[in-house]
Formats: structure tokens, sequence, C-alpha cells
């Protein structure tokens, strides 16, 4: 079938869902119909304030931080379309998420959309559009914007990155609940967060303020889906005065084997718990600090179609940010510091594994031929820095100059211990990436036209030990790459926005980003990681790859009436020296034909293209019909 007759089919097919009402508070997946019971205590009235861009000049980090919510704002917004209605969001983050290129995401959805992980929440929003998942377990699940997959896509707050590419992804370690609000741009159409494709910007629950001295609330949550008997729990206290306050949630989620449209049980069992804890303190009117830790602690997480389950999985996460609105040097300044770390192992022993894929047991090496297993251990870390400054030129015009370093470690070990001891590890040895990286971005808005530009350059270095337990020393990977990479990357982009109307406003981009290969694609030396939909397929790195480049146009229409929103929006890339894989070797005839092998090569020209659509209208004040497509 051609690529005209799949378009076509899609169209047909999107079409008709267009049309289909929903209320936005009761969209529920048929199978997953979730029961919730939410009690709070003692919780004030909000007043959030809102802001746009032109108001940044005139807030106090105090204001700016009471200008969002802290308490917890559960209320439907006047729209999920309407990127320029007045949200919780403070004037800083409102500049970002106003970009052409740009959706919101607000925290109340997850109660809405029984979302349990922050990536699930993104893929389920219906204020988001051009992004989808690759949905792999009932906690995990990994995002796709616009086609860019993982390595493509970063993730931002702190820089979150996953451990390992099958069994770990971009956000699947951080409960929705515990979210603010999340600003996906879908494109290389920000330079402020590090060489990507897309990016999503992450704000987690701050520490509230109140005025009238010292209070403390409480909040409980509970969701039950009857599919998997899946529990997710959670506990929630806050507290603060005036000029300090603290956030502090807990959660807890069990659930095991779902059942697929025709009964067969699915392996995908786990047992959830996070800790998340945030205080800040308002050092004076001008400046402020905030301090966050997260703590995650999984066990037995089965995962359907893939090699490996998790036996345990922990993640620490800190960071720590200041603000000031006053600096001696430009108009507002942000620093942020960050440190994460994830560790985990897993094995092929579990008896949904043994039920799903039977096969595994003669793949994996065994003296017998039939009980052959194999046991992964993985650890991965992020560590860094950004520092922003805003010069506000005038109301109408603001520039953004910043520089950030980020660094990444990563070692992952796959061993079949039947094999002789100095040859059964298929690993990605101890390797790091360092990146530091210097970016100006550029904001003006000269009604009826507002245009946003930056750009980007990036020195990036990785490394990889050469020796490492269980591998031979002469192993191809290692004796013909040189493991010390030096890239250096740049990014630009121009985004323009014009009203045509008191009703439509139109706006067209141009951008070009590179990325570097991620740890994995180069090193990589026959893991048995899911990256293709076969789940057993070895893949191997390449430590000679080169970076990914890409070109992308977009343009787009949005008509504001007052009580219907609609817009549509198209896009075109290239991207040269695409990163795709090479099969190196066929299933071998006692895999029974579902093992084999690639490689990660670059490819000289990949392309992707596709448009994206949505329309809303108010039929009463409290219900609203919306589509997207």
């Amino acid at each position: 079938m051609s690529w005209q007759h799949l378009l076509m089919l899609n169209l047909v097919c999107c079409y008709a869902c267009v049309f289909l009402v929903n209320a936005t508070v009761s969209a529920q997946e048929a199978d997953t119909e979730p029961l919730q019971i939410r009690v709070a205590q003692a919780t004030p009235p909000l007043n959030p304030q809102s802001g746009s861009p032109d108001q940044a000049p005139q807030i106090s980090s105090q204001q700016n931080r009471n200008s969002v919510s802290r308490e917890g704002d559960n209320s439907l917004p006047a729209s999920l379309f309407n990127r320029r209605l007045p949200t919780d969001l403070n004037p800083h983050r409102q500049q970002i998420a106003n970009l052409p290129g740009a959706d919101i995401v607000l925290g109340f959805e997850a109660f809405t959309r029984a979302a349990t992980k922050s990536d699930d929440l993104l893929s389920r929003s219906q204020s988001a559009v051009g992004l989808s998942a690759q949905r792999r377990t009932p906690i995990s699940t990994d995002l796709r914007i616009r086609g860019s997959r993982s390595g493509q896509l970063l993730a931002s707050g702190s820089y979150w990155a996953p451990a390992r590419a099958d069994l770990d992804t971009m956000l699947n370690k951080i409960d929705s609940s515990i979210v603010q609000n999340m600003i996906a741009i879908k494109g290389p159409y920000s330079v402020r967060y590090g060489p990507g494709f897309g990016f999503v910007d992450l704000q987690l629950a701050t520490s509230p303020r109140h005025e009238d001295g010292y209070q403390w609330n409480g909040a409980t949550s509970l969701t039950y889906k009857t599919n998997g008997e899946q529990w997710f729990g959670r506990q929630t206290l806050t507290g603060g005065a005036e000029n300090w306050g603290y956030f502090v949630s807990y959660g807890h989620s069990t659930g095991s084997d779902y059942e697929d449209a025709i009964n067969v049980p699915v392996p995908s069992s786990f047992k959830s718990r996070d800790l998340f804890a945030t205080i800040g303190y308002d050092i004076d009117e001008s400046k402020s600090f905030e301090f966050t830790y997260l703590r995650l602690d999984q066990t037995d997480l089965e995962f359907p179609g893939l090699v490996f389950d998790i036996d345990y999985l922990v993640t620490d996460g800190f960071e720590a940010e200041f603000e000031n609105d006053m600096p001696i040097f430009g108009d507002y300044f942000r620093a942020e510091g960050w440190h994460n770390r994830t560790h985990f192992r897993g094995d092929t022993l579990g008896q949904g594994k043994a039920f799903q894929i039977p096969q595994l047991r003669t793949i994996l090496f065994s003296p017998s031929g039939t009980n052959g297993f194999g046991i992964t251990d993985v650890d991965g870390a992020s560590t860094g820095y950004r520092f922003s400054w805003d010069f506000h030129l005038s109301p109408e015009e603001t520039i953004v100059v910043g520089t950030d370093m980020i660094h990444l470690d990563t070692e992952l070990n796959d061993i079949e211990p039947f094999l002789p001891p100095n040859d059964n590890n298929f690993p990605i040895p101890a390797s790091y990436s360092n990146d530091a990286g210097l970016f100006v971005e550029h904001h003006a808005d000269y009604t009826p036209v507002r245009l946003t530009s930056g750009g980007r350059i990036d020195f990036v270095n990785t490394h990889a030990v050469r020796n490492v337990r269980g591998v031979p020393v002469d192993l191809e990977v290692f004796k013909d790459g040189d493991l010390d990479q030096h890239f250096t990357l740049w990014s630009a982009f121009l985004l323009a926005e014009r009203d045509l109307n008191n009703h439509w406003t139109a706006n067209a981009g141009v951008a070009f980003g590179e990325r570097p290969p991620t740890l994995t694609e180069l090193y990589a030396t026959a893991s048995f990681i899911g990256t293709l939909q076969r789940g057993l397929t070895s893949v191997n790195g390449d430590p000679l790859l080169d970076p990914e480049r890409m070109r992308q146009i977009t343009v787009g229409l949005e008509g504001n009436y007052e009580d219907a929103r609609m817009g549509v929006h198209a896009f075109h890339s290239w991207i040269k020296d695409f990163i795709a894989f090479d099969l190196i070797s066929l299933p071998d005839e006692f895999d029974e034909g579902f093992s084999n092998a690639v490689q990660f090569t670059n490819t000289d020209l990949a392309t992707l293209a596709g448009f994206e659509g949505y329309g809303e209208f108010d039929l009463l004040d409290q219900l609203t019909a919306f589509g997207n497509i």
C-alpha cells in the first residue's frame, strides 16, 4: 500500500473520530475505567494570578512563585486548546508555552485521564496533539513527539534520561500526580534544554505560600482499574507561611496481569512506591530557593514481549533551583542544578516470561539447551546545571542567554551465566557523555506579529572503557572503533506568528537541530535491548556514528471564537545521518525464528511529515465537545 493510500485511510479514520462528542471530565478508556476516591482536608480557596510575557519585567520572585497554584488547582481550564487564555503558569513559563510549536498540559488532567506516569499523561492528554506513545506496561510509556523517539527527545526541569532504552523511559520515574504542568515543544524550536529534536519542559509540584500565616493542607487520592486489579494511592501534605513552604507526597501502586481483547493474560504485574518532597524559601522579595527530592522504589515489574523483567529498581533524584528578579546582571536570573541516578536488576526467570516466550530457555545458552537464562543490571545517572539570564529590552522584547552542562553516565551488563566467564557478558561498557552548551533566545511582540528566534552551540565528548568483565578484549566493536568521540553541534530556529483578524492567527517556523548518538547507539555490544518491535533483538553500537541533523518547517492556522476554538498544523522534517538499524544476522534455526541481531548505522536521509488538528465547541457552560487528529 502506498503512502498516499495510507494517508487517505488515516484521514478517513481520524475524521470519523473527530465528530465523537466527549465530556472532558468523563473520557476514559473502556477497559480501564477507574473508581476514584479523593479526600481533602482544610484546603483554602485558590487565587492563582495569571501572567503574560510582557508582565515579566514587573513581577517579583515572591509574586512569581505565588502566581503558580501551589495548593493544587484541579479546576478545568476555560479551554483545552487555547494557549493564550490565562492559566496558572508564571510569566516565564507562559512565554515558552505561547510558542507556536508548543502545547501545555496541566497536571489536573492526570485525574480525568486516569494517567499513571508523566509520559502516560502526555500521551493521553486531550490538550496536546502530535504526541503518541509506545505503551510497554501499565506504568511504563515511551513518548513520541511528531515521530521523534527516545534519544532524540529531552526531558528537562532536571534532565531525565533512560538508564536502559527498553526497560526504562524518559519520564516513567515521575508520577503524574505530582506534576504541575508540562510543556511539549514539537520540534527543535527551543535552545534552552540541550541538543534534541523535541523537548518536554517539566514543572513538578512546588511549595505553597500563605499570606495569612502558617497553614497546612492534606489530600488523599485512590484510583482503581478493574483490568489487572491496579491500585494507585497517594497521600499528600502541604504547608507553609508567607515566605516558605513544603510539599510532601507518597504514592503506592500495584497491579497484576491484565487481559487483552480475547481474555488472554498479559504478564504485566508491578509494585511501585515513590516519595516526593520539596521545600522552598523566599530569601527576600526578589530571591527564592527551592530544593526537591524524589525517590522511586519498584519491584517485580513484568515487561511483555521483552527479554528481561525487572526484579528491583531504585531512583534517587535531587534538584535545587534559585531565582532572582533583581540580579546585578540582567533583569531575571534562574539557576538550577540536578543529580539523578537509577539502578536496577532484572532477569528472565519469571513465570510470566516462561509462559509468554518459552523459546528463551533455548535461545539463551545452557548446557542442556532447555534451561538457559540471563541477568541484567543497569546503572545510569544524570548530573548538570543550567544558568539563564533574561534581559527585558522593552515590554515587547526579551533576550534570554544561558549556559548549561549535562553529564550522563551509564553501564549495562547482560550476562548469560552458563557461558564461559570470560565471554558471557553482552554489555554497554561503563561510559559517559559530557555536553557543555551556550544558548541565546529572542522574543519580540510587534503586534500583530510575534517573533521568536534562537541559536545554540554544544561541545559534546563521549568515552567508554575497553576492559569489561566477561567480554573478550579483542571484541570487534572495541578493537576497530575509537571510543573517545567529540562532537560540535549547533541549532537555530525562527518562529513567526501573525494575527490575521480578531479570530484567526497564522504561524510558521523553520529550524535546524543536531543531536549526538546516545551511549547505547555508540557502545552497545550485542545487548538484548528491545528497541525494535521484535523484542528478541540484540543490538550493536557503532563508535564511529555521526550525529543526526534535522531541518524542519512547520505552518499552522488557529481560530478562536467565543464558543469555539480550532487549529491545524503541518510539518515536514529532513534528517541527515538518521540513526537506524542494519540487520547483521538472521535468526538461527534453533532460535525458531525469534532472534536476530542489528547494528546502529547512519542513513543518508530520512523524512518525517505529517499534520495535526484540533477543534472544540462549547455546547453548554459546563460541557464541551472536542476532537483532534
